[in-house]
């Protein structure tokens, strides 16, 4: 009986030992951010669609101007951020240029654009007027001058701030659905604990 506890007790001591070993050696890798690619469908000419990285979809917004719930908004070919002029919320967008959307892991800490006001064409008075969105978005494609004229993306990546301040990279790829203009797919990685990696 005795020799029976004296092994039960080296072999607890030793089952201890070694889950402890390996709990102290275990490492965690971080998990790599996702990245994501949606179609909105932004195709009025009058009304925003908004989008929130957060839930990753559309979001319904009663107030655009003091609800934090969205991060940017769609109207054809325009973008807004929850910023500025659109909204009371932590947006912005910085130009990071064409360069290689799945390389580029850092984004910068300032340098971002807040909304301001550009010209939109109203097909209701066939002219331009003032509308609320992002100057810097809007590089993001232009129109061909052939007849009848086509976007085409200028494959920049943009690095987005959200309502709360988060980060994302985004790239705008497509502006056509199977049923005409107004679809926008874009790919994003969100970065939701308010660092600037975006690995």
């Amino acid at each position: 009986m005795k020799n029976f506890k004296i092994k039960n007790a080296i072999m607890i001591i030793a089952t201890v030992i070694i889950f402890g070993a390996c709990e102290k050696d275990e490492t965690v890798d971080p998990v790599a951010l996702e990245s994501v690619t949606v179609m909105v469908e932004a195709t009025s000419y009058y009304d925003w669609v908004y989008f929130s990285f957060t839930t990753g979809d559309i979001v319904e917004v009663t107030d655009p101007a003091t609800s934090t719930s969205w991060d940017i908004g769609l109207k054809r070919n325009h973008f807004s951020t929850n910023s500025g002029s659109s909204g009371n919320g932590a947006g912005g967008a910085f130009d990071a240029g064409v360069v290689d959307f799945d390389t580029y892991f850092e984004a910068p800490e300032t340098g971002y654009t807040v909304d301001d006001s550009i010209q939109a064409f109203d097909f209701a008075i066939m002219t331009y007027v003032s509308s609320a969105a992002n100057t810097v978005l809007e590089t993001w494609g232009t129109f061909t001058e052939e007849q009848p004229p086509t976007l085409e993306p200028s494959n920049k990546v943009f690095v987005v701030k959200t309502a709360e301040g988060n980060y994302v990279k985004m790239i705008v790829q497509n502006y056509y659905g199977t049923e005409g203009s107004g679809y926008i797919t874009f790919k994003y990685v969100y970065q939701p604990d308010g660092s600037t990696n975006l690995k």
